[in-house]
């Protein structure tokens, strides 16, 4: 088996060394394709020295996270490779045979479209919410599976069906990149994965998760804006209205929040009205986009 593991870089010289260094404790052999989204800190000479064997692309300016991966995908789909294994560079793998655990997870089970290790938090003491088993997922009955497994205590599956788990660390088998395609790119950063996994869904495959197997995320120290980012307004209306198991009516919904702003404003309620008008304003300015990225990821074939 041919995998490639693929990592976006940006200013995260604090994470690199347990990132890289458990790929080259893999198991199963690996290449390696990094992507540096223009690093400002010392990221390239720290590659170069420390980690020579890897393939180094460096970005003139940030991609953002999936058209950086895109990159790595689309040279993994040229160069003969049977799976790639995006990982986030604030991450790693906790047993050295993480990706090869996931790969015959995936042998043996050939309709998952993504499988993915379980994700603790940094200190490896804690479940991430990137799993977000908090909230069981919308397909309650499978994803609740390994809930009630491990309450009763009970031996688990090699593994489970979900709806959601985020892209810290995917395995994805090049047979079913060439059908779904890459990340889209009406996403720069945050909503690309919840995207993707609708692509997922819509074209026959299911997401997997393998709980004997696990990556460490470190991300319950992340300064900054990090939560707000990651669960904005914006991001929530693209995901909506790109997803194409849905039939939204982009512009029914547009004419709706403009009728809302109006009513609102008269209502004295400025703060809803604004909040609505935001949204019209950003669903009209998104429209074409949102519209052509539908188009676009109902066919099949990388793109």
């Amino acid at each position: 088996m041919k995998v490639l593991a693929i990592i976006v870089t940006y200013n995260g010289i604090q994470w690199y060394h347990r990132c890289f260094s458990s790929l080259d404790a893999s198991t199963i052999p690996l290449d390696v394709f990094v992507v540096d989204n223009a690093s400002s800190d010392d990221t390239i000479s720290y590659m170069k020295n420390k980690f020579p064997k890897i393939k180094l692309v460096e970005s003139p300016v940030n991609l953002g996270f999936g058209q950086a991966n895109n990159k790595g995908i689309k040279y993994a789909l040229e160069n003969g490779y049977d799976y790639v294994f995006l990982l986030n560079q604030d991450a790693w793998l906790v047993e050295p045979d993480t990706i090869e655990q996931l790969v015959k997870a995936h042998i043996n089970n050939p309709d998952y479209g993504i499988v993915s290790p379980m994700h603790l938090y940094g200190s490896g003491e804690k479940v991430s919410k990137g799993m977000k088993m908090d909230l069981v997922s919308h397909n309650y009955d499978s994803a609740s599976d390994i809930i009630s497994d491990l309450y009763f205590n009970r031996s688990l599956k090699e593994i489970y069906k979900v709806d959601f788990v985020c892209a810290a660390a995917w395995l994805v088998p090049c047979n079913v990149l060439k059908i779904v395609g890459g990340f889209d790119p009406i996403f720069f950063h945050y909503g690309e994965d919840d995207n993707y996994l609708q692509r997922i869904i819509y074209h026959g495959f299911s997401i997997g998760i393998c709980p004997k197997v696990s990556i460490c995320h470190d991300m319950e120290f992340r300064g900054g804006d990090y939560g707000k980012e990651n669960n904005n307004w914006k991001k929530d209306l693209l995901t909506k209205f790109a997803d194409i198991n849905q039939n939204f009516s982009v512009d029914k919904y547009i004419l709706r929040c403009l009728f809302k702003s109006v009513q609102q404003f008269f209502l004295l309620k400025h703060s809803n009205a604004i909040t609505n008008f935001d949204a019209t304003h950003y669903l009209l300015k998104n429209r074409k986009a949102i519209i052509d990225s539908r188009k676009r990821n109902i066919e099949k074939g990388f793109r």
